[in-house]
């Protein structure tokens, strides 16, 4: 008899050391780009799985019955672009599934964001610096326009010309200031809050508009005090 209760006590360790090494060796995996799903059938059986998380379309959670409920155990199921419409990947049991799918969930919905966001930025850069590029082209044309490097000129059109440039240089340090201080990632744009004369920013305005403003017939006044501008 003790030799069977011997045989029976190994038998039962050894059970419970399988369920335990099954149950602790299963887990879940989710990194930058994917999904993993390791599941340790036995000792010596183990399968892993991986799925992109951008080819994941849903991810469901069941648990079914008294016993599961009680427990909080499960089973967790994945949809990808490769399974049919009534076609899921299924992972059972496991402990707390409703956990399971808000953490397969929110991984993948801030992977797709930062997708989103990465892509966002590239191309807003690549817009920025081609605006940059067409911004310098006409920068050293008006310049060389000014200097006499496609010979004499009317003097309204150097006039015109120095405008002209002036206007590009500030739309290329325009377009190099948001380059040098927005996160396009986020979506931000960092800036330094400082005090300034508003009265001398607008006296500056009216004189830079000034001229345009009487080439079109149009005219500027301004009166701050009794100092006409």
């Amino acid at each position: 008899r003790s030799d069977i209760y011997s045989v029976g006590c190994v038998a039962l360790w050894m059970l419970a050391a399988l369920l335990w090494t099954k149950y602790y060796l299963s887990l879940w995996i989710l990194t930058d780009t994917y999904v993993i799903r390791v599941v340790q059938n036995n000792l010596f059986n183990r399968q892993v799985a991986a799925w992109n998380a951008d080819t994941i379309r849903d991810v469901t959670a069941r648990i079914e019955g008294a016993f599961e409920t009680t427990l909080d155990y499960g089973s967790v199921y994945l949809q990808t672009i490769d399974t049919g419409d009534d076609q899921y990947i299924a992972a059972t049991p496991l402990p707390h599934p409703d956990a399971v799918r808000a953490s397969i969930l929110a991984h993948i919905h801030a992977y797709r964001d930062e997708d989103v966001a990465s892509n966002q930025e590239s191309l807003l850069r690549s817009i920025s610096h081609e605006l940059k590029g067409h911004l310098a082209r006409s920068e050293a044309t008006f310049a060389s326009i000014l200097e006499g490097d496609f010979g004499e000129v009317p003097t309204p059109l150097k006039h015109i010309a120095g405008e002209a440039l002036a206007d590009t240089r500030v739309g290329v340090e325009t377009v190099m200031d948001i380059l040098d201080s927005a996160n396009l990632k986020k979506g931000t744009l960092t800036y330094t809050m400082t005090r300034f004369d508003l009265l001398t920013a607008v006296r500056e305005s009216i004189v830079a508009l000034r001229h345009d403003a009487e080439q079109r017939g149009i005219e500027i006044a301004f009166n701050d005090t009794g100092h006409p501008c």
